[in-house]
């Protein structure tokens, strides 16, 4: 995944599946060992953690793309509320990508093989 602000490019470096449908959106990462991936959830606001095997960072993104909040190091079993502003949800096992330069984004230019 690739992000530029201010002729600066960023690259997260792990594939993103995009999750589309009822029961994979549900079940997410759920009950799986920490994978090596990340998920977009498109039109989602909020995040659970129930049955997760691993902390998650939440990355939440506004419907141009900019980054709105990032959350780190979710522990299994919480809820995540809502962000203002927010539209879509990056999840991204905690600790597979450093969020340091991802933190300094402001817009989106997501060029990945979801």
């Amino acid at each position: 995944m690739q992000s530029q602000n201010n002729n600066k490019l960023f690259t997260l470096g792990v594939k993103i599946i995009e999750v589309n449908g009822f029961f994979t959106r549900f079940t997410g990462f759920m009950l799986k060992k920490k994978p090596n991936y990340a998920l977009m959830f498109r039109n989602c606001s909020s995040v659970h953690t129930f049955f997760m095997r691993f902390n998650l960072d939440i990355v939440f993104l506004d419907k141009g793309g900019n980054i709105v909040k990032i959350k780190a190091d979710i522990k299994p079993w919480r809820i995540v509320l809502p962000v203002e502003k927010s539209v879509d949800i990056l999840e991204i096992p905690s600790g597979l990508v450093s969020l340091e330069g991802f933190r300094s984004c402001n817009r989106d230019s997501y060029k990945d093989s979801y």
